[in-house]
């Protein structure tokens, strides 16, 4: 249920497109994005830095799209969204203790420190090429176009987790009980 309100903007944003156009769907994406923060404060006591930023970039975004009428500002979305998060990984393998994929994933998977530090890398990468496509698309491609890419997007973004997920699972080292001799 938590997963399915984390996407819940994105949902309402491509599901309102093709009933009103981009501007509609801007606004049902502030609109849902707000609903979102809020029932999450109401359910959990606690909102994501990753839900507020993204909340109030739609808000900042969207509301600039709606005033200008112009729907670059919500395709800038993101971008920045991805760039912010391509940084925030970044500067996690240079302060803390711990790379912050290490920080939510450590506990499931017991890597290197190396292991974890090339799957944020590989991550950071990942998100600074995603938006660079994304404001290539944006300024050579309409509308129509870019939110098909958007929705490709998002598949991408899973066959690249998926792809990330096994090369993680082959650096787990064997378990104890397989590295330890037989004694018979």
């Amino acid at each position: 249920m938590k997963q399915l309100l984390e996407f819940s903007p994105l949902i309402a944003f491509f599901a309102a497109y093709p009933l009103g156009g981009i501007y509609v769907a801007t606004a049902v994406l502030i609109v849902v994005a707000v609903a979102q923060t809020t029932i999450q404060w109401i359910k959990y006591r606690t909102v994501s830095r990753m839900t507020i930023a993204s909340s109030i970039l739609a808000v900042v975004f969207g509301g600039l799209t709606l005033v200008v009428h112009d729907d670059a500002f919500i395709k800038w979305k993101f971008s920045i969204i991805y760039w912010l998060l391509a940084c925030v990984l970044a500067l996690s393998t240079f302060f803390g203790r711990k790379p912050l994929l290490e920080q939510a994933l450590g506990e499931q998977m017991h890597l290197d420190r190396a292991v974890w530090a090339k799957a944020t890398w590989a991550w950071v990468v990942f998100l600074l090429i995603a938006g660079a496509l994304n404001v290539y698309v944006i300024y050579h491609f309409e509308t129509p176009f870019w939110m098909k890419f958007k929705a490709a997007m998002i598949g991408v973004s899973f066959i690249f987790t998926l792809v990330l997920t096994f090369w993680l699972v082959s650096k787990l080292p064997p378990e104890a009980s397989e590295r330890a001799p037989d004694s018979k």
